[in-house]
């Protein structure tokens, strides 16, 4: 197989012995562990900073008493094998899941989360893995795809409630640069987007709304090794800038890479807490397959 690098030919391989990690660093240039976070996020001042705290979520038969805190400023990556409870976890954060029980604090605050709406006005949002199917409006423009959950602001008047279009392109075109969404022009329709500038399309929608906590099921799934590298490093922007982040995956490498802390699920139950400095491969695959017992290393949840 041959592969291109911006227009030039970077290597010649034979397939049968190259593997998919070794092929996307030559795609890239670069080994996919230098896009991973060195450091760590959390500062002194950070630690007790608890943006969203979740005590006892529970769901029948799906989620089984998860308690756990997210600080400003970290990263906090959720993993287990499928149907483990996460995205149920994830869905009822943003009031999407039916049945939850157990407590959500905003700011150490006790709050009602029961539908999309009610979270996002407490600043906290889902990205989903299903882009077509919850997150995109394919036959729509880019712009109106970015600027939907936040057409508010380009009201002229509340007495005359036009839209300013030329503001909201623009404002879209700012987003658009800022995430790096490939894209002909703001007008194009969302379909004609690859699946990685689909992704960055949705970051974009949430940044424009400026929201405090962001919570990604999968959020490289699907899309390709450029694309991937970008969204890590964006998640990792995002984490400077103060937000708090949850990323559900089921890839340990991309769990291991990103986060601050990690938090194992087994069976609708959180079963370990590992910090980043502690966690291993073989620890997580151990704790999302069940076979350890809840241990909980650096901070507590």
């Amino acid at each position: 197989g041959t592969v291109l690098r911006n227009g030039k030919v970077v290597a010649v391989l034979n397939i049968e012995d190259t593997n998919e990690e070794e092929l996307a660093e030559i795609m890239i240039g670069q080994e996919i562990e230098t896009f991973y976070r060195q450091g760590d996020h959390r500062s002194e001042a950070a630690e007790d900073d608890t943006l969203l705290r979740v005590e006892n979520l529970s769901v029948p038969r799906k989620l089984n008493n998860v308690s756990f805190k997210v600080r400003r400023g970290e990263i906090v990556g959720i993993t287990g094998l499928l149907g483990a409870g996460q995205n149920e976890l994830a869905r009822a954060l943003f009031g999407v899941q039916e049945h939850v029980t157990g407590t959500i604090k905003r700011n150490e605050k006790i709050v009602t989360v029961d539908s999309p709406r009610s979270a996002i006005a407490l600043g906290i949002c889902l990205l989903t893995e299903n882009r077509k199917e919850e997150g995109l409006y394919l036959e729509l423009s880019v712009t109106e795809n970015i600027t939907m959950p936040s057409l508010y602001r380009f009201i002229n008047s509340k007495f005359l409630p036009l839209l300013s279009v030329r503001r909201e392109k623009n404002a879209a075109r700012g987003f658009i640069e800022k995430v790096n969404v490939i894209v002909t022009s703001v007008e194009a329709k969302m379909r004609t987007l690859s699946g990685g500038n689909q992704q960055k399309a949705i970051i974009a929608r949430w940044l424009m709304r400026d929201l405090e906590i962001l919570v990604f099921i999968e959020p490289t799934r699907g899309i390709d090794v450029g694309a991937k590298v970008e969204v890590y490093r964006y998640l990792d922007a995002l984490a400077e800038e103060g937000r708090g982040i949850i990323v559900i995956s089921p890839e340990l490498n991309e769990i291991l890479g990103i986060s601050d802390r990690i938090l194992a699920m087994h069976d609708g139950a959180l079963v370990s807490e590992f910090d980043r400095s502690e966690a291993t491969e073989e620890l997580l695959s151990a704790a999302i397959q069940g076979t350890v017992n809840y241990q909980s290393i650096g901070a507590t949840p």
